[in-house]
Formats: C-alpha cells, structure tokens, sequence
C-alpha cells in the first residue's frame, strides 16, 4: 500500500463516518488495502453511520420495488409454507424430544444470567435494564421478615405486606431498611 503520511492522516481522521467505496475511488485502493489499514490503525465505522448507510440501503430497495411494482399483488415467498409454524405442531414435535429438552436448558441458563446480573445492578444501586423483581440478597430478606415478626409485626409468608397494630414494638430503622432494601410495603391493620 503506497500512501503518503498526509494521506494516512486523512483516512485514519475520516474513516470513521466515510464510505469505503468513497475512499477507493479517492486515494484509487484496493478493499483488501482499507481493511488491512483499519486493522493495523484499530479504525472502525460508528454506529450511528452504520445505522445511517442501512437506512439509506434500505430506502433505496423500497424505492426500487415500488418503482418496479415488487412485490406482486399476491406473492408468495417460495417454500414459506413448508417451514412456517403449522397449527397445534408443538415445539417437541418440530424439534424432536432432545433438541428441545437442550432448548429449555439453554433457556433456563440464560434466564438465570440475567436474574444474576439484574441482582447485581440493584445491589450496587444502577439502573434495573429489565421489569424484573429481583431482590439482591435473599437471605437478607428472610431475616428481615424474622426480626419483623419478632418485633410483632404481621408478615405473610413470602408475602410483600408488613401489617402492624398497637401491639407492634415498632422500629423506624427496621421498616425504612424492610421498604428500601426489600421493598415491603407498610400498612397498618
């Protein structure tokens, strides 16, 4: 790859929001020469035009499907029925018995990674990334609801409710923790 220093300065400033075609036809290189001087270089495109060049590739099919009337009025694409979803096949029947024990396994898994991280964010104080209702340290909870009852107070088991009467010795220190870190919900019975 023959290219000035000045030229170098140029792709390494530009790369990233230009086209490669753009560049070839600038400095008249091969795209076996921009890729291998992106890797030396760690240059890559944005996200933002990546985005920006789908949505213009995008447009520019609809366009031409429109301009040549695709698809047909009625069209169907080949084969399509052959593989769609039929009516009361379930997953074990498309899929066969170990496929699909191996598929709700994998489900599992992945669902126990996010609870995993999701208990992590609400345990460092971030931001949930989901609407699950995770509890960061279970056995703390457990033991929240012990020292509630000892104290008096109505606690349902595995429920969210705490219920206190006159007879509850009651402790603000004990209910703001039971509301802020596991988050009960105090009412009067």
């Amino acid at each position: 790859m023959s290219l000035t220093e000045k030229q170098k300065k140029w792709i390494i400033t530009h790369f990233k929001h230009t086209k490669n075609d753009e560049i070839m036809q600038k400095f008249g290189i091969t795209h076996y020469a921009i890729h291998c001087f992106a890797r030396e270089h760690g240059l890559k495109k944005t996200k933002q035009f990546q985005r920006k060049c789908q949505l213009a590739a995008a447009e520019a099919g609809r366009l031409a499907n429109k301009k040549n009337n695709w698809p047909p009025k009625g069209y169907v694409i080949p084969k399509s029925k052959d593989f769609c979803f039929k009516p009361g096949v379930t997953l074990e029947q498309r899929l066969g018995k170990k496929k699909n024990q191996q598929r709700i396994k994998n489900l599992s898994i992945t669902r126990k990674k996010l609870i995993a991280a999701e208990k992590r964010r609400v345990l460092f104080g971030l931001e949930q990334k989901t609407k699950l209702k995770v509890v960061p340290a279970a056995k703390e909870k457990i033991n929240c609801r012990y020292n509630l009852r000892r104290r008096g107070y109505i606690v349902a088991r595995g429920a969210r409710e705490i219920l206190y009467n006159e007879n509850t010795n009651r402790s603000a220190i004990i209910e703001r923790n039971a509301i802020e870190k596991h988050r009960f919900i105090l009412k009067e019975s």
